[in-house]
């Protein structure tokens, strides 16, 4: 069995390897994912869930903050509504979940930052911090190679837009997405670790099963599997052409039920 995709990569950070990398990981197949079958699932749960924050941005207007603009909620709401709706729609068959990944992570934070700017205070939405956990465990656990540094400009740049739009203390908000930064990260490396175990383990596991029905057909000595209680699953051949299987099979043998 190749398990070369399960050895830990080796990370090149020279802006040509960088490219590289960002070309790897938005071409990357539905193989390197730890739950590929759930990737529709969740792609249209995201989807709904932009929906839901941006229509509820855009319903209620901001109240009792200064400085902040209307218009500008409702335009970042209004985009994410439509993008939003057209996850919704989408089937995603084409779309690799790396791809699915990336841009719901974007229109997510977007969609948090709109109800973060329109109901939260002007120098830190709590709603937006939300963001880095919930993207650190799904990057965590379907994507556990190479992915935190790749994704961490979503984050900052999430973070950072009140300090651009609205022209905020740069030095005590870049404080606060520091640790936002760090908290993601950590949660997507320690979350990626545990899928990696995991997915070596089951490897290992497949590679020892596979031995061992290898065994089991073809030794020439009578082998038989039981379960905990002691009941006969399964005989090799050798024993059904000794025993016959009509006898062994769900025989107890710990209560001595076969007598020669």
């Amino acid at each position: 069995m190749d398990t070369s995709a399960l050895r830990k990569p080796r990370h090149n950070l020279s802006p040509r390897g960088l490219a590289h990398s960002l070309g790897a990981y938005i071409r990357g197949s539905e193989s390197d994912s730890a739950v590929p079958t759930t990737a529709r699932f969740w792609g249209r749960l995201c989807g709904l869930i932009v929906f839901t924050v941006s229509l509820f941005s855009l319903t209620f207007p901001p109240k009792n903050l200064e400085g902040v603009k209307l218009n500008d909620i409702s335009l970042i709401g209004l985009v994410n509504l439509v993008i939003g709706f057209i996850f919704l729609r989408m089937s995603w068959r084409s779309w690799t979940i790396r791809q699915q990944f990336y841009l719901i992570s974007v229109f997510i934070g977007a969609g948090l930052a709109a109800i973060g700017y329109a109901y939260g205070p002007v120098y830190g939405p709590t709603q937006m911090l939300v963001l880095a956990p919930v993207t650190g465990v799904w990057v965590g656990v379907t994507q556990p190679r190479f992915t935190s540094l790749l994704v961490t400009p979503i984050i900052v740049i999430d973070e950072m837009v009140p300090v651009y739009f609205y022209h905020l203390d740069l030095v005590h908000y870049a404080v606060t997405t520091g640790v936002v930064v760090v908290a993601f990260i950590a949660i997507c490396e320690l979350l990626g670790r545990f899928v990696l175990i995991l997915r070596r383990a089951e490897a290992e596991a497949l590679e020892k099963s596979e031995a061992i029905q290898v065994l089991f057909d073809t030794s020439p000595d009578v082998i038989s599997l039981l379960d905990r209680s002691g009941t006969v699953l399964k005989i090799n051949d050798v024993a059904a052409h000794i025993i016959g299987s009509q006898e062994t099979l769900g025989v107890n043998l710990l209560e001595g039920a076969l007598v020669h």
